[in-house]
């Protein structure tokens, strides 16, 4: 993809602690769609939510990628796709990093490639518990023994990228971690 043609918007959750589906980010979803492209259709793609007609409430034709019978072509006549969190990692270079691994054994962990590195969404700072498992910043560290692995950026929860061009800004007021081999 020729990165100066690129929009796009990753977003880390759908929903805040105390606060409504996508309402952290309606101002930045709706600037974001309505800016150049008047997007008045999007295509959904819940596989990791059992329900979209609350994002209707933002003003959009929602069609769901799951009801159509070509998904090749209702992602290619798509005026915007929708997905955040797990979502947001299909636009990285691998969905190797994602915590919440698949049900299913996916054909492979490449991703689409339209950003340099991966996403860790819901990312949380080490918290110190009785729990034995493993913190997030373990994991990538133990990702980031893999030769080759790509920078990793831990979006925390009310979080979004907005990516123009060659432009990455970071908005929201928790911040991003960043981490690298």
């Amino acid at each position: 993809m020729d990165t100066q043609q690129r929009r796009i918007l990753l977003l880390s959750t759908s929903v805040v602690y105390g606060s409504k589906y996508l309402h952290y980010a309606t101002d930045d979803i709706n600037k974001f769609l309505k800016s150049k492209h008047n997007v008045s259709r999007i295509l959904f793609v819940p596989y990791a939510l059992h329900d979209y007609d609350e994002f209707i409430f933002l003003g959009y034709k929602v069609n769901s990628i799951h009801t159509s019978e070509d998904r090749v072509q209702a992602v290619e006549e798509a005026e915007a796709i929708y997905g955040n969190s797990a979502g947001s990692n299909v636009a990285t270079v691998s969905i190797c990093i994602t915590i919440d691994m698949p049900v299913v054994r996916p054909p492979s962990f490449t991703a689409l490639g339209l950003i340099p590195f991966s996403i860790n969404p819901h990312y949380l700072d080490d918290n110190p518990t009785t729990h034995m498992g493993e913190t997030r910043e373990q994991r990538i560290e133990q990702y980031h023994s893999i030769p080759g692995a790509p920078p990793v950026v831990g979006l925390r929860e009310g979080i979004l990228l907005h990516i123009e061009g060659d432009k990455i800004t970071l908005v929201g007021k928790c911040g991003a971690r960043i981490f690298s081999a």
